[in-house]
Formats: C-alpha cells, sequence, structure tokens
C-alpha cells in the first residue's frame, strides 16, 4: 500500500492497478511471506489510495483474487449500484440509472474489477483451460481476452476502441457459464464510461 500511496496522478492520468493473487475472506491481498507469515495488504488501506478523495485522475483496479468482490459490495467510490449476474443489483435498471445520474452529483472516477463475489473464490484456470492460459489467473486471462490481447505476440491487437463497460459485457458472454456460477465478476457503476484503448 505505500507503493500505491506514493504514485502521483493528476487529473489527465489514468491509473490502472492489477493484483492477481491470494485474497482472505474479508477481502485483503497477499503481498508475500515473513517469517512463515502471510503478509496481507488491507482492503480499506487500497482502497483509500484508490479513491478520489486521495487522489485525481482515473483509477482502474484489476483484482483477481478470492473474495475479491468486498472490494466493490462494501467500498462507497462510486455513486452507482453493483452488477450481479450480468444485471445491476436494483429491481429496475432505469430505477438505478436515473439514482446514479442525479443532477450535480459528483462523478466517480475510480472503477473496480473484482473477479469474484465476497463471498466466492478466483480459479487459477478452468478444466486445465487453454494452453496459453497457463500464465494466467482464469479471470486475468478472459479480462486480457476482452481487451484483445494476442498470447502469441503477448501484445494488444485490438483495433476498434473498448470501454471499461465494454470490456465487462465481454467478459460475461465469453466466460463459462457453469464457471460463472462459482466465480461472477463484478464492477462498481459510474455514470461515465471511460474508453481504455482507441
Amino acid at each position: 500500500s505505500e507503493f500505491l500511496a506514493s504514485i502521483k496522478t493528476t487529473k489527465n492520468d489514468l491509473l490502472i492497478f492489477h493484483y492477481s493473487g491470494h485474497g482472505d475472506i474479508d477481502g485483503n491481498l497477499a503481498a508475500g511471506m515473513h517469517s512463515d507469515k502471510l503478509v496481507l495488504v488491507n482492503k480499506d488501506e487500497i482502497l483509500y489510495f484508490l479513491s478520489d478523495d486521495y487522489r485525481s485522475g482515473i483509477k482502474l483496479a484489476i483484482l483477481d483474487s478470492c473474495y475479491s468482490g468486498s472490494f466493490v459490495q462494501n467500498n462507497s467510490l462510486h455513486s452507482g449500484y453493483v452488477f450481479h449476474d450480468n444485471r445491476l443489483a436494483e429491481t429496475s435498471m432505469f430505477e438505478s440509472f436515473k439514482k446514479s445520474f442525479k443532477r450535480g452529483e459528483k462523478i466517480a472516477q475510480t472503477y473496480i474489477f473484482a473477479a469474484a463475489r465476497s463471498n466466492q473464490s478466483s480459479y487459477d484456470n478452468y478444466n486445465f483451460g487453454a494452453e496459453e492460459q497457463r500464465y494466467f489467473g482464469f479471470f486475468s486471462y478472459h479480462f486480457l481476452k476482452a481487451m484483445g490481447f494476442d498470447f502469441s505476440s503477448f501484445s494488444i491487437t485490438r483495433r476498434k476502441p473498448i470501454s471499461i463497460y465494454g470490456i465487462y459485457q465481454e467478459l460475461m458472454r465469453n466466460m463459462e457459464k457453469d464457471m460463472l456460477v462459482k466465480a461472477t465478476p463484478e464492477i462498481t457503476l459510474s455514470k461515465k464510461d471511460v474508453i481504455l484503448f482507441s
């Protein structure tokens, strides 16, 4: 968290924080081992250092860890609502967006992608996965595919623009459905989408 705190950003910056590793049941992230004990980075510290209150610019956190949904469900970084099962967790999507688009309300600029809900594990691979997946967790692999990552050249070859919510939609379309039940990706909602690559 000290490293994250030390990064300076301006209002024109896009900060991407990607973590792929272990998470505990409270959503804290494993930073390594010390004297045979697991060293954890506190979830609330990470949320604070990614918050609009702490830094300017757009912040995107991509979390491929067990229980990472707690970053989405328990934070107050966004003024919108949480996705569940590819739809908003409100009874009416229209009502959710109407509430999120209140006049004069500040637009949240922190976006969080979580590999799984707060009560779910994330997975290294699925059914042994494709050969090209062996270097990535299941969620990270599909996230890269949604961005247009070419695994043979290890570069992004997408020719059309892709936004944060566009990646989410591709994830939900292309991930194996029986796996989605075990590890359901979640994302925060803001009233502004962001083009990552154009």
